[in-house]
């Protein structure tokens, strides 16, 4: 009986120790999939995240580019506007002078004036002396009356004389006169020309510092939008590396509920992607060389993940940005041996356990070089992709 109930006893107590194994099997079971199923959302969120950051980015290089197009506007209107300015100046300068030589004309003119009322005075009592002489009839009537002929003569050459110098002086007065008239005339046409070019530049002055004015302006605006911008992206920044923070934490809280300790240097399983890691591992402690393309002797991170995959057949891009469009996407929790994580300026295969093989950097092995690193989120993932 008491044998009986020792055996009942050992029961109850193995039965029990099952019991803890399965509920602490169950838990680890639901906590790894909570993690997975985070490390998926923060994934997702991450990836929304850093397509927003591309947007923003491509958003400020456009308004780059129209800052730099508004700038090269403004540059041709500063030119411009010197020119019209310039001209404006020298109008202004020549509608100055042909206002004093205009002045100087009219001067000029009466001047003429003057002399031709002293002259038309003389004139006046030249005619009268010859009238109140007889004029013409005077030497004739001295004729008849008996003076000498020379007295005669001398009579009738000077009144001949005398109506040659009143007709000479009043051509070269009439003349005078003529040509004062024209030369204002002339002068009021350009001065009425050149004020007309004058209007002509000023009105042209007046649109090219107002298409400057709003240029500026646009230009100013372009710069803010330039600032808002950037602040945007340093916001995506900061808070991809919160997230990544938390899936770098999800990752080795998920390694350590599997039980795994230390790092890779084989992957189990089957498949093409295991066998990619695992002839990715192959290479561990070999240099890292910028722009290299030899596995042994050194290669940089997307020339690594280039040959690997060359190695089986497949074609992948040899630039790190460029390997974010290989393959299709997949999410973190879906990673699996083989798939390539691609950071912001860098590349890396995926081993499992939260762990990768990648050429880190030019330091030596194993600090730098071609490595295996235990947390998968050392750096911000941008896309996961799958190729094989």
């Amino acid at each position: 009986m008491e044998i009986k109930k020792y055996m009942c006893g050992i029961q109850r107590e193995f039965i029990a120790a099952v019991l803890k194994i399965m509920i602490v099997l169950l838990c680890l079971f639901i906590c790894h999939d909570v993690y997975a199923d985070r490390i998926t959302e923060l994934q997702e969120k991450n990836e929304e995240t850093e397509t927003e950051l591309e947007k923003t980015g491509e958003r400020v290089r456009e308004l780059e580019q129209l800052k730099g197009e508004k700038l090269k506007q403004l540059s041709s209107l500063e030119e411009e506007l010197v020119t019209v300015i310039s001209a404006v100046d020298s109008l202004a300068d020549q509608i100055l002078d042909q206002r004093a030589e205009l002045e100087e004309t009219r001067e000029k003119l009466e001047e003429a004036e003057k002399m031709q009322r002293s002259q038309y005075e003389a004139m006046k009592k030249r005619i009268q002396y010859i009238y109140e002489s007889g004029g013409d009839a005077g030497w004739i009537e001295a004729f008849f009356e008996g003076e000498s002929p020379e007295d005669i003569l001398n009579r009738a050459d000077f009144t001949r004389q005398m109506y040659s110098y009143d007709r000479k002086c009043m051509k070269e007065y009439a003349a005078a006169v003529q040509t004062v008239a024209e030369l204002e005339e002339e002068q009021v046409r350009k001065e009425a020309e050149l004020e007309a070019a004058l209007e002509e530049q000023q009105t042209q002055k007046d649109a090219l510092e107002k298409l400057k004015k709003e240029a500026q302006e646009t230009y100013d605006n372009y710069e803010e939008q330039i600032k808002s911008a950037q602040e945007k992206a340093r916001e995506y920044k900061e808070l991809i590396g919160r997230q990544n923070e938390e899936i770098s934490m999800m990752i080795r809280q998920q390694v350590a509920l599997s039980g795994q300790s230390g790092l890779i240097s084989h992957v189990e399983g089957a498949g093409p992607g295991v066998e990619i890691a695992n002839y990715a591992l192959q290479f561990v402690g070999r240099p890292y060389v910028w722009g290299g393309n030899s596995l042994t002797n050194g290669t940089d991170c997307s020339g690594f993940v280039h040959l690997i995959y060359q190695h089986f057949g497949y074609s992948v891009q040899r630039q790190s940005a460029l390997l974010r469009s290989d393959g299709r996407a997949v999410s973190f929790s879906e990673a699996q041996p083989g798939d390539i994580i691609c950071y912001d300026g860098h590349v890396a295969i995926y081993l499992g356990n939260g762990q990768i093989v990648h050429a880190s950097d030019s330091a030596p092995y194993p600090v730098g070089g071609i490595k295996v690193s235990p947390n998968a989120a050392f750096m911000n993932i941008i896309t996961i992709r799958r190729v094989v």
